[in-house]
């Protein structure tokens, strides 16, 4: 992946984001060059890596904790991942 940092994300982004070219290619470029920088793909990597065991942790902090009692707002437009929460 080294040196095709730019590549890797527009193809993770044209696949994964609802409206693509809502990334522009400056935006592209300057996350490109993020991820450019000493360990920055494997940080990239690590963080949908640990979804699923987040998910498990989340789960039995609830079970024992019961849910957060501190106010939240959240907002999720028609196509959003998490519509069904």
């Amino acid at each position: 992946m080294t040196g095709r940092e730019g590549c890797y994300l527009k193809h993770f982004y044209d696949r994964a984001a609802y409206n693509p070219s809502a990334i522009s290619e400056e935006d592209l470029k300057v996350h490109a060059e993020h991820y450019a920088q000493p360990g920055g793909m494997r940080c990239g990597f690590e963080l949908y890596r640990t979804f699923e065991a987040d998910v498990e942790y989340n789960q039995s902090v609830v079970r024992a904790m019961g849910k957060s009692r501190v106010p939240v707002m959240a907002l999720f437009g028609e196509f959003s991942f998490c519509k069904d929460y």
